[in-house]
């Protein structure tokens, strides 16, 4: 069997989702413009182009997470489940983002807690807390990290929280004033979903910034189940390998 090699060009897929958001916030204006396709490119409608391309790199970020907490648990690292557990939370948001979840909750804890204004979105309440909760679990991780990539982990996240969270409640505020349509709060959510996905796009470029540097020429041995595959990792010709640069 020939080898089997993957290199995961990290500026190559940087620029590509660059590219893709780029190209969905103009669709977005256009469609908007001419009112041609509908809903389709809307950037705040679920089960959208724009929603799908974001769900799909929520679960690319998902992928890199459980890797590095897989391999970081077979070297034995320090905090790996808290690879994997971050992972499992961008598994829930790619599914949030793509049904929708969170928009269910907004009219019931509205009338439950009674808020209004920048909490007019009233689902941001119950997601802010689980956010400052995994932001105190995390500090020690983050602490431990190389700085490097402490930084860029935190910069993404900052990214996307200000758009998720952020011009959400913006948006909010306009909402409640009664003002659901317009050019600012279309502005709005035009700045809030690029955001979302910058942040995500960042937080990708960020993990395999971290592989290439913590497991230079990293190896991933595919087994068939048989027994045969069990020799150490780049020990067999035919060993597929992932490279992260």
């Amino acid at each position: 069997m020939s080898a089997m090699e993957f290199s995961l060009d990290r500026r190559v897929i940087r620029n590509t989702l660059g590219i893709c958001l780029c190209v969905l916030v103009v669709a977005h204006i256009a469609s908007a413009v001419t009112g041609e396709a509908g809903r389709l490119f809307d950037l705040d409608e679920e089960r959208t182009v724009p929603s799908l391309f974001t769900s799909v790199l929520m679960i690319f970020d998902a992928l890199a997470l459980v890797l590095i907490g897989l391999v970081s648990r077979q070297h034995r690292r320090l905090f790996w489940p808290h690879w994997l557990f971050l992972g499992l939370v961008f598994v829930y948001l790619s599914i949030d983002e793509s049904v929708g979840l969170h928009e269910m909750t907004i009219a019931p804890l509205r009338e439950r807690l009674g808020v209004g204004g920048a909490l007019y979105y009233a689902w941001v309440v119950p997601y802010l807390a689980a956010l400052g909760a995994l932001v105190v679990l995390y500090v020690p991780f983050l602490r431990w990290l190389p700085r490097r990539s402490a930084m860029t982990f935190v910069i993404a996240g900052v990214i996307y929280v200000s758009g998720a969270a952020g011009m959400e409640m913006v948006g909010a505020a306009i909402d409640a004033h009664g003002e659901k349509d317009g050019f600012g709060i279309g502005t709005v959510h035009v700045i809030e979903e690029t955001l979302e996905v910058l942040g995500l796009i960042v937080f990708l470029d960020a993990l395999l910034a971290h592989v290439a540097r913590a497991w230079p020429g990293l190896q991933l041995t595919v087994a068939d189940g048989d027994g045969l595959d069990d020799e150490p990792v780049g020990a067999r010709r035919d060993t597929p390998a992932v490279h992260a640069r």
